[in-house]
């Protein structure tokens, strides 16, 4: 599928696919020339390229190695330099970064029960549907560079966690959103209070 007549995707089966999530992030992030820039949970790498076509430093990671080559095989189709990780949420990244995204899993374990076993990694973000999130959040503090913001997307079927978890962690504002018919999608910017003790 071509992306703004530009990048050219191409989605394999289970790694998700751009949706109405994917294109409010990128519609919500700014990326800036010189940038060092983490893609967390990249899938077919949209994101990431996105920001590595504004003239950043990308590092894309993922838990699922499907994801990655996916990802992968569509940087090299549109020639694009992104550096790949495969990583369960921080486990393999040691740097700090000046912007962190991430759209994330986020259906509770409730709706576990009507998707196939290859859907569950992709969709589901834990019992409730925030853990992935707040976990997430929680080890980020410790790769946002002094000045640095985080993005982050959430679904109203589990959002209050996140942000409540959020506040104690970060600056909060939200940066976009899109009412749907059964949700309403936001992506969040988070950036460190230095007046917070983490």
């Amino acid at each position: 599928m071509k992306f703004d007549n530009e990048l050219e995707i191409e989605v394999v089966r289970d790694v998700y696919s751009p949706s109405d999530d994917t294109f409010l992030m990128l519609s919500a992030i700014l990326p800036r020339t010189g940038q060092s820039i983490l893609e967390m949970g990249t899938g077919s790498g949209i994101i990431a390229m996105h920001c590595a076509k504004a003239g950043c430093k990308v590092t894309a990671a993922d838990i699922s190695e499907k994801a990655l080559n996916c990802a992968r095989n569509n940087a090299r189709l549109n020639g694009i330099n992104i550096q790949f990780v495969q990583s369960n949420l921080f486990s393999s990244i040691e740097e700090k970064f000046d912007m962190i995204i991430f759209n994330p899993p986020y259906l509770s374990g409730q709706d576990a029960e009507i998707l196939a076993v290859d859907d569950k990694r992709q969709l589901i973000g834990g019992k409730g549907g925030h853990e992935i999130s707040i976990e997430f959040m929680e080890q980020a503090v410790q790769y946002l560079s002094e000045n640095g913001r985080i993005y982050i997307l959430t679904s109203t079927e589990t959002s209050e966690k996140i942000i409540e978890r959020a506040r104690q962690l970060f600056l909060v504002n939200k940066i976009a959103e899109k009412h749907m018919f059964f949700e309403t999608l936001a992506v969040w910017g988070l950036r460190i209070d230095l007046l917070i003790e983490h």
